[in-house]
């Protein structure tokens, strides 16, 4: 696979390309500003915090389990990883210029795969989570997506999500409006 120029700083949250802040950090904050009219803005950072850190442990033991076959500790990460589905790429990072993401999993089915450990899915915004990364590791890897696939991890349940694909239309519009500081909607 085509691995990007991309850097993703863990600490700071920040992409960087030859040294350079990209101007789209990540694009979930995106998504929630142009999309959801800065919803999550409302929660308080440290609830955020929360429930992040988990989400992170658990893609960490993914990532870990399919790169050096350590078994996972967590019932949601376990979950997964018995399902038997066969990853080319974990936490793939894909960009341009403009905006950089990190992909959970890329299957060898090239079907990309989204981690959630909330307590539900929001298939909209997961929707288009996972257009903008299709879009990306297109370009970056001339590879066509198959599909687009929400994995809602609650404890020992895996419930597989099967996500709708916005346009690359869409996705450039809202990346512009994004760039431009106006309004998607």
């Amino acid at each position: 696979m085509i691995q990007s120029n991309i850097i993703f700083d863990k600490e700071k949250h920040t992409y960087t390309l030859n040294g350079e802040l990209l101007p789209i950090q990540g694009i979930t904050r995106m998504i929630d500003r142009q999309i959801f009219g800065g919803k999550m803005q409302k929660v308080p950072e440290s609830v955020l915090r929360k429930y992040a850190e988990f989400g992170s442990f658990v893609h960490e033991e993914i990532q870990n389990y399919y790169q050096t076959g350590d078994f996972p500790t967590t019932d949601e990460a376990m979950a997964f990883v018995t399902k038997g589905i066969q990853c080319l790429e974990c936490e793939y990072i894909v960009g341009d210029e403009r905006v950089a993401t990190a992909i959970d999993f890329v299957g060898k089915d090239l079907f990309l795969y989204d981690f959630k450990t909330s307590t539900s899915l929001d298939k909209e915004r997961l929707s288009w989570q996972l257009s903008i990364c299709a879009y990306l590791f297109e370009r970056q890897t001339g590879q066509k997506v198959k599909g687009l696939m929400g994995v809602h991890l609650r404890g020992k349940e895996c419930t597989f999500v099967v996500v709708e694909r916005k346009t690359n239309e869409q996705v450039e519009a809202l990346i512009q409006a994004e760039l431009l500081g106006e309004s998607y909607l």
